[in-house]
């Protein structure tokens, strides 16, 4: 009897990138190479440099949406605030949040 192997492959995650500008789209192939390290990564000086390029990233393209262009940076800012006050609400829980089914 032959041995089964399973060929591996990599998952893809695709992304519809119709409507987004070159620019948007350079941003969010940065910002998964940004996540993949953050999540891989077993040294402390890449894991919060990454995290933190990714936080940056993440806020580059908040402030490039078209909405954000459409009201000019008003909204843009009110954004990132709301976002950053979430972010504290969450850090101080110490918890995780959990979207899995």
């Amino acid at each position: 009897m032959g041995i089964l192997s399973r060929a591996t492959t990599k998952p893809k995650v695709e992304l519809d990138t119709k409507g987004l500008t070159p620019q948007q789209i350079r941003l969010v192939k940065q910002l998964n190479h940004a996540l993949k390290v953050t999540l891989t990564t077993e040294y402390e000086d890449e894991y919060f440099e990454f995290s933190a390029e990714f936080m940056k990233t993440c806020a580059t393209l908040i402030k490039s949406a078209h909405f954000a262009s459409k009201y000019e940076e008003y909204y843009s800012d009110q954004a990132l605030e709301y976002a950053a006050d979430i972010m504290e609400e969450n850090m101080s829980e110490k918890k995780s949040i959990h979207y899995d089914n």
